[in-house]
């Protein structure tokens, strides 16, 4: 068998793609005969699943499609040897998410065109079906599949939050709204929909009845990191910043590494005028989250309006150097040489070439 299987399979320098009519995957479940070949205790098969899982990812992580994709076969014949199509539908889609987790979107679509041919409806492959469409920026593809989802599944939480959060994606509040209201009536203590609610109100400039959504949520959630800091973002957008302040601190006292946390209460403290402390917040951001381009443009803001040009100019340089095509650095850095022209402390300082 392995010799066949060489022949089937492209060498690992071998970039030939394999036409889908000869893909052997698709092969071994179109002729399997619906009969167990090989009775092994399952446990024992589920390691083995799990074994075979972790040494495709491996050979994913590594770059090598090849071998992951000989490795596949293995698993697909093995599945299929020892339970039937329901098994290897639930191993694809475990594959799957653990896919999906590394962006692989090409192997995953493979491992979705392979569910199809297995002729299931489980609620995992669509909600994996959505969220590869979703990955690759087709949010009305996914929209598609979470409505068909739904047509199968009408209670599924999965298919509503998904269609919810695509609505939102998609600039269709309005319509996200309802869906969320809806979930949330019929299901009261669902997390994801009570923050996706309050997340659609605050989207849509909703001020006070997002603050009143995160409030519901936090009462069901108290420790919730998502609704506490969406909770202290609706109150700097309504221009309550003691209170937000007070939010932002009572969540990074249960979250010490919440960056948006962290970034919101320096934020909060530049709008308050507390200059050194906002600094001092952005140090401590910029430490923990050393490539964060919101924390350094913030951080060379602040510099830029305590008069600390050079710092400043430093800083959007610095940034800049990370991320070459960040707007806010560029044009924060246009604003520090327009200060630093004709000011008597940086003389003879060259400040016109930007960071290559």
């Amino acid at each position: 068998m392995s010799r066949k299987r060489a022949k089937r399979f492209p060498k690992d320098n071998d970039e030939t793609s394999i036409p889908v009519a000869d893909d052997p995957i698709v092969e071994l479940i179109l002729n399997h005969c619906g009969v167990r070949i090989k009775n092994i205790p399952a446990p024992v098969a589920l390691a083995k699943v799990d074994s075979q899982i972790d040494a495709i990812i491996e050979m994913i992580d590594k770059g090598n499609m090849r071998r992951a994709e000989q490795y596949l076969y293995d698993l697909v014949k093995f599945n299929l040897e020892t339970g039937d199509k329901s098994h290897l539908g639930m191993t694809i889609c475990r594959l799957t998410k653990r896919a999906l987790e590394r962006d692989e979107c090409s192997f995953v679509a493979r491992l979705l065109e392979y569910s199809m041919h297995l002729g299931l409806d489980d609620p995992v492959i669509f909600t994996a079906r959505a969220d590869i469409h979703k990955a690759r920026g087709k949010l009305p593809e996914a929209l598609a599949v979470y409505d068909e989802m739904i047509a199968q599944f009408p209670e599924n939480l999965f298919a509503r939050n998904g269609r919810a959060d695509v609505l939102n994606k998609m600039g269709r509040h309005a319509e996200a709204l309802f869906v969320y209201d809806e979930t949330v009536a019929q299901f009261p203590g669902n997390i994801f929909a009570l923050n996706g609610r309050a997340g659609v109100l605050k989207k849509m400039g909703r001020f006070s009845e997002a603050l009143a959504a995160y409030d519901e949520t936090i009462a069901w959630f108290p420790d919730d990191m998502v609704a506490r800091s969406g909770r202290a973002e609706v109150l700097k957008e309504m221009g309550r910043l003691p209170e937000a302040l007070a939010a932002y601190e009572e969540t990074i006292e249960l979250f010490s590494e919440n960056l948006f946390a962290r970034t919101g209460r320096a934020e909060v403290l530049k709008e308050m005028g507390r200059h050194s402390e906002a600094l001092a917040a952005y140090d401590k951001t910029v430490e923990i989250f050393h490539g964060d381009a919101v924390a350094r443009t913030g951080r060379a803001g602040v510099l830029k309006e305590m008069g600390r040009f050079a710092e400043a100019l430093a800083a959007y340089d610095e940034t800049i150097t990370l991320y070459s095509d960040d707007i806010f650095a560029h044009s924060g850095r246009a604003g520090v040489l327009k200060k630093m022209r004709g000011s008597p402390d940086v003389r003879g300082v060259v400040i016109e070439a930007s960071p290559q």
